[in-house]
C-alpha cells in the first residue's frame, strides 16, 4: 500500500496565470482558499468545476490534481501543489493581550502622530517631560 496525502476543495473557482505554467486556483466564498499550481494547464471548462482533489504520493514527486467536472473527473499530473486555508480561529485559544477601548484609543493617537511631520520629536517632548515631572 503506498502512503499518499489528499486534500478536495470544493469549488466554484477563479482561475488566474501567474507565472509561465503556474496557476492561482481562488475558492469563491466567505473563507476561500487558494490553489497554487505549478506545471498545471487549466481544462476549458474550469469554471464549472465542482471540486478539486489533490493527492500528494508518497514515493513521487508532484501531485496528481483531479478536476470533478458535471462530464465527469479529470485528472491531471502537476510538478507542484500548494493549498493556502484561512484559518481565522487559529489564535482564539491563546491567551493573547487584549486592549480595552480606552487603551486602543490611546495607541491609535500614538500611531497617528508618529506618521506626521515632526510627529515623533512631539512624542519624544511629550515623554521627556512626563520622565522630568515624575522624578
Amino acid at each position: 500500500m503506498i502512503a499518499m496525502r489528499q486534500l478536495c476543495v470544493s469549488g466554484p473557482f477563479d482561475a488566474e496565470p501567474g507565472a509561465p505554467g503556474s496557476w492561482r486556483l481562488r475558492q469563491r466564498g466567505s473563507s476561500p482558499a487558494t490553489v497554487y499550481l505549478c506545471g498545471f494547464s487549466p481544462p476549458s471548462e474550469l469554471g464549472a468545476c465542482t471540486a478539486l482533489e489533490l493527492a500528494w504520493p508518497a514515493a513521487a514527486a508532484g501531485c496528481v490534481v483531479t478536476v470533478r467536472l458535471p462530464s465527469g473527473p479529470l485528472s491531471v499530473p502537476v510538478a507542484a501543489a500548494f493549498v493556502h486555508e484561512p484559518r481565522p480561529d487559529l489564535y482564539r485559544a491563546l491567551p493573547l493581550e487584549r486592549y480595552e477601548a480606552s487603551q486602543a484609543r490611546f495607541w491609535r493617537r500614538i500611531f497617528r502622530l508618529v506618521r506626521l511631520p515632526g510627529g515623533r520629536l512631539l512624542i519624544a517632548l511629550l515623554a521627556n517631560r512626563s520622565r522630568r515631572n515624575a522624578t
